[in-house]
């Protein structure tokens, strides 16, 4: 089969990448995705949260706690020192760290921020940012002066201004300086006009004169003749996507549709995975695995269906070697394997997974050491939907069983993974939803720790949403010092949005950004620079990581 691509250009490098878990057409599990880019928040908020405390300045303008001293005439600033005396001011910096105001007959205002201030007499101003005004006469200040942090206009000196200040989890901190995973502005993707979904992405890091690509891939609605699915795959620029997209390749399978659902990128070439979708010529079927390499040029490397396999992939794991894949019967029904590939999608083995009276196992996610160890993560499903419990397990490279662990939530009655991810070579790090109900209600999200070599659990912790809202937890990333960075869509009646975590090795919670958006679908951490990318159905949004 041969895959129909336009314009080329040269791919010289490139880094290894994971595609997350997502819901897939027939599962039966709960979980909806209500994804929107447009979406807002209850009380018009992007929420993000920091558990290693946000430094605070206070409020920038006048307020409570400002102290008016009414003795001699000095005003003394941070950095700044300001004497009047008799209409004539003096300016000193790095006099003192302690900020005194005082006056004869005469207004001196504080403030941490920029001010602008307004007097009937003569009066001073003083501030921890910049003084704006000293005057011996009439003030004038009331137009024309420079801006003020948190009127919610960005103005030259500011990185960042969201008004009142009262959200701490959109990355603007009161200073008006941008904190921790700071959300920055949609990657710029071409849109045709049959769009639909966003699936993946694999990034390409320095690939053509040190600049850096990512290869997307997404569904186009009724492309075909007969009204099929097709698959895009096409190049967009980093770091802001404003580039023309050099190449794309799009195609369905015939008379059926083909949808792709996980991609992996490493030197300069990319694997893509997904599915043919049989389902609207043969209602019950779903569709099978589809398997194609890509490389960074819009080259077509090979492309294969596994009529044989009637799966739809979940996650997947490439090292520039072997593939490994997850995923469930595609038509919704029981079963759910563990396969490896090698590099040119050629079978070497597929797992079965285990089964058990009255409850059965759905992959979501898998992950491969350097060792080529492949670990799969899912959730062991009671048949009468009473529980879902975390089923974890470790496959040598020839496929091989070596370990398995199945744990219940300590906290609800549902776990349910969504990905899982090597960290440090020697840990394991799982992320989930956590609930009670059948249905993803009130959810938290879950994250925890096990030993590569066997399975101990190192620790299980949670983070609860705001009140009101619930989580479905994403894909997840390796953090560089052995924790991880989750993404996750946060859901509250008809409203949605995005959030990613940044996770220490401990499990303590660095900081939690959110921003308008919804379910994340893919997730990466690369650079230079280093930055974390959200792929949800309709952006990617870039995160800093620091």
């Amino acid at each position: 089969m041969s895959i129909v691509y336009r314009s080329t250009a040269i791919l010289v490098g490139g880094l290894l990448t994971a595609c997350p878990s997502q819901p897939v057409p027939g599962d039966t599990d709960t979980e909806t995705e209500t994804d929107g880019a447009t979406a807002t928040d209850s009380g018009g908020e992007t929420e993000t949260t920091s558990s290693g405390g946000v430094p605070t300045t206070g409020d920038p303008t006048e307020g409570p706690g400002e102290t008016t001293t009414t003795t001699g005439e000095t005003t003394t600033t941070t950095g700044e020192t300001t004497t009047t005396t008799g209409g004539e001011s003096t300016t000193t910096e790095g006099v003192s760290a302690t900020e005194t105001s005082t006056s004869t007959g005469e207004e001196t205002a504080t403030s941490t921020g920029e001010e602008t201030s307004t007097s009937t007499g003569e009066e001073t101003s003083t501030s921890t940012g910049e003084d704006t005004s000293t005057s011996t006469g009439p003030d004038t200040s009331t137009s024309g002066g420079l801006p003020t942090c948190g009127d919610g206009v960005v103005q030259p000196g500011e990185q960042c201004d969201d008004g009142a200040n009262a959200d701490v989890d959109d990355g603007c901190l009161p200073s008006c300086e941008l904190g921790m995973g700071a959300p920055l502005d949609p990657l710029v993707i071409p849109k045709p006009e049959q769009a639909d979904d966003l699936r993946c992405m694999a990034p390409l890091p320095g690939w053509f004169l040190d600049a850096s690509a990512m290869i997307v891939g997404r569904a186009l609605a009724d492309f075909g003749p007969e009204g099929q699915t097709a698959s895009q795959l096409f190049e967009v620029s980093l770091p802001w996507g404003d580039d023309p997209a050099l190449w794309d390749i799009t195609e369905w399978a015939g008379e059926h549709g083909r949808v792709p659902l996980q991609a992996q990128g490493v030197q300069g070439h990319a694997v893509f995975a997904g599915l043919v979708d049989t389902e609207a010529q043969q209602p019950g079927s779903g569709g099978h695995l589809w398997l194609a390499g890509v490389g960074g040029d819009g080259t077509t490397e090979f492309s294969q269906d596994f009529e044989d396999l009637p799966i739809a992939v979940t996650d997947m794991q490439w090292s520039g070697g072997d593939i490994a894949l997850v995923g469930n019967d595609a038509a919704g029904g029981a079963g759910a394997w563990v396969l490896r590939f090698d590099g040119a999608g050629a079978l070497m083995w597929q797992h079965d997974a285990p089964v058990g009276v009255g409850w059965s196992i759905r992959y979501r996610g898998v992950a491969m050491d350097d060792g080529g160890t492949i670990y799969a993560v899912g959730e062991r499903h009671a048949d009468d939907a009473s529980s879902d419990q975390l089923f974890l397990e470790a496959l040598s490279p020839e496929g091989l069983p070596l370990w398995d662990v199945m744990l219940p939530s300590p906290t609800h009655a549902h776990a349910l993974p969504s990905d899982v991810v090597v960290t440090g070579q020697t840990t394991l790090a799982v992320a989930m939803s956590q609930f009670d109900t059948d249905v993803l209600q009130d959810s938290v999200l879950g994250y925890a720790m096990f030993a590569a070599a066997d399975g101990a659990q190192a620790w299980w912790q949670e983070w609860a949403p705001p009140d009101g809202w619930s989580v479905v937890a994403g894909p997840v990333d390796a953090e560089p010092f052995g924790g991880l960075f989750v993404g996750a869509g946060e859901h509250d009646g008809d409203q949605s949005r995005t959030r990613v975590l940044r996770v220490d090795k401990d499990g303590a919670v660095l900081w939690a950004t959110k921003r308008p958006g919804g379910d994340v679908r893919d997730l990466l951490f690369f650079g230079p620079p280093e930055r974390v990318y959200a792929l949800t159905k309709d952006a990617i949004l870039p995160f800093e990581s620091w």
